[in-house]
């Protein structure tokens, strides 16, 4: 086992696959949107693992989290996927909209920043609010 590569961390072990300069542990692999270090021979490691993705379609936002969004949006559409949306959303009309590089905390982050328009899980209604932060978060 290793120490942890993230500045200031004592941390053993690791949640990431180690590089031969870098390593995580549970706190820092995934726990922020980006993670930037600077590795021993002075180049600088990205470690960007999840994607939290925003579909859009008839009014509603849906904020989820995925390795693959695109594979993820085509399971949507389908409607073979086995998750909640809502009786009247056409699946055809569903797009992506964006997505930022993050982890399944972040999503929960936003899931609880737009908890009062949720309409189920991880649906919510598509309200100017949600759709300036969300274009935020992709410009920066």
């Amino acid at each position: 086992m290793s120490k942890c590569t993230a500045a200031n961390c004592r941390n053993e072990g690791w949640a990431a696959q180690p590089t031969k300069d870098s390593a995580f542990c549970h706190k820092h692999w995934g726990g922020a949107n980006r993670i930037t270090v600077t590795s021993r021979y002075g180049g600088r490691d990205h470690f960007r693992k999840v994607k939290v993705y925003f579909l859009k379609a008839d009014g509603y936002i849906k904020v989820g989290s995925s390795m693959d969004p695109i594979s993820r949006l085509r399971t949507i559409r389908s409607g073979t996927d086995s998750s909640w949306a809502p009786e009247d959303l056409d699946r055809s009309s569903i797009e992506c909209i964006g997505y930022v590089f993050g982890s399944r905390m972040f999503e929960r982050e936003l899931h609880g920043r737009f908890a009062e328009h949720r309409v189920n899980g991880e649906w919510f209604h598509a309200t100017p609010d949600i759709e300036s932060h969300l274009h935020e978060l992709m410009a920066a």
